[in-house]
């Protein structure tokens, strides 16, 4: 259950006139403090710890929907120009071709590289298309300002060195905290030609997250 606004506010020492940058900066200094890994000694300590950290994450949950919602009411900055918006927008999707289609279904799996020889199934053969699932990373170490996937296709259950390359894609400038801080949503797509779309969406601000593919 998230906890009262004052109480949220009070807990990562923020007032109503903070801002969602202020909320960031406040629940990343307390992951640091509170950060599990720094107790692994002592289980009181770290268990402390892990119920001091969910805290903060209920809290910054709470302040940050009041701050989206004030931030309605606030004057609008003037949007960027024309050509830096087409700039950034040519970074938030990105698209690797080579998806074999048969009759409108995908005649392999489209997975992505994990462990030392290991393909995770993102999209399932025979999916009809077009089609996309959605799914959840976070950072897995300390300050890491970039997350990179290799995505695969192949057969279902084949390692990743039988599977054919997509390419890979680098998700780029993510807000840097204690591992497991950053939350992303990241949509697959695959369209009638077999080409797959990735974008991304930061869940703590909702803000698409660049990319570049290789």
């Amino acid at each position: 259950m998230t906890p009262p606004l004052d109480d949220a506010l009070l807990l990562l020492e923020l007032d109503r006139g903070s801002t969602l940058a202020d909320a960031k900066k406040a629940r990343r200094d307390l992951a640091m403090v509170w950060h599990p890994d720094r107790f692994a000694d002592n289980d009181d300590l770290r268990q402390r710890a892990e119920d001091k950290l969910k805290a903060i994450n209920l809290a910054y949950e709470t302040v940050t929907d009041y701050f989206r919602v004030t931030a309605k009411a606030r004057p609008a900055l003037a949007a960027p120009a024309a050509p830096a918006i087409a700039a950034e927008n040519a970074r938030k999707t990105v698209t690797l071709d080579g998806v074999p289609i048969h009759e409108r279904a995908l005649q392999s799996c489209v997975g992505i590289a994990v462990g030392t020889d290991a393909m995770g199934e993102v999209i399932a053969a025979g999916t009809t298309v077009p089609c996309a699932v959605a799914k959840t990373f976070t950072n897995a170490r300390d300050f890491q300002t970039e997350l990179t996937i290799r995505l695969l296709h192949g057969a279902p259950g084949a390692p990743a060195s039988e599977a054919s390359p997509l390419g890979r894609v680098t998700f780029v400038d993510l807000p840097p905290g204690p591992r497991g801080f950053m939350r992303m949503q990241v949509v697959f797509a695959v369209d009638e030609n077999g080409t797959v779309a990735i974008g991304a969406t930061d869940l703590d601000s909702g803000d698409p997250v660049l990319a570049t593919a290789a």
